[in-house]
């Protein structure tokens, strides 16, 4: 119980490594974000697809300012590049939608925002969005007081040791495969190969034709004829 306890936990913080990686966005800050999303009737599945949404769509507008939420960064001024000229941090952009988006007097335009910059499953955050950055804030300080945040650095040493752990386990599982059947070939048990039946089959086939040519076979002399030969070894397990 203890190994597969561990185990889990393993996995579960490499799945984490893993979704902050593909998304563009810190593990720590990606964790601070599905705990808001879930203290706000949404769920973590909607976080992640939205930040998902929202890091191509960002890259896009940032490459040459076109998109399907041009619109919406230029109408709540969010820049798509930092100061130094790089892209900006998907996390932090989505910290700053939470804080302008309130802003927008209409409910229908907020909501109509929020799907251009981060697709449909934006809907679902709409409690989240509409909380603003003070509830979003409050949320990260809540679970970090309690210890919930694992951080960076650990995520990717856990990443590494998962990674270790998959290679260890195939090379082990195929030299575990090749122990058993070693020791099984060793009794006897294992069966000819398909290929070996298949030199059997043409090797007596050779010799019978051979009789036949001498006169020494009939070719419908029942189980003893050439077709008989076939049949025969079928039946034997000489060829699967």
């Amino acid at each position: 119980e203890l190994i597969r306890g561990i185990s889990t936990t393993v996995r579960s913080v490499n799945d984490l490594g893993d979704a902050a990686d593909r998304i563009g966005i810190s593990a720590e800050h990606l964790q601070e974000l599905r705990f808001a999303a879930d203290q706000n009737a949404a769920s973590a599945e909607a976080m992640d697809t939205a930040l998902s949404q929202l890091s191509r769509r960002l890259g896009q507008f940032a490459q040459d300012g076109t998109g399907p939420a041009a619109k919406a960064f230029a109408q709540l001024e969010i820049s798509a590049r930092g100061s130094d000229g790089a892209v900006r941090d998907v996390g932090d952009v989505f910290d700053e939608i939470v804080s302008k988006l309130p802003g927008v007097s209409s409910q229908a335009e907020r909501a109509a925002l929020a799907v251009q910059l981060m697709g449909k499953q934006a809907g679902e955050l709409v409690p989240l969005l509409a909380a603003g950055s003070v509830e979003l804030q409050k949320n990260a300080e809540d679970l970090r007081s309690y210890g919930g945040v694992i951080d960076d650095e650990l995520v990717s040493r856990t990443q590494a040791l998962n990674d270790e752990w998959d290679r260890f386990a195939t090379i082990l599982g195929g030299n575990v495969k090749r122990a058993i059947l070693g020791v099984v070939d060793a009794f006897g048990l294992l069966p000819d190969t398909p290929q070996s039946r298949i030199a059997d089959l043409r090797q007596e086939i050779a010799e019978r034709r051979e009789k036949l040519a001498k006169g020494g076979l009939g070719r419908d002399a029942g189980s003893g004829g050439l077709f008989g030969v076939i049949g025969n070894m079928v039946k034997g397990g000489t060829v699967a």
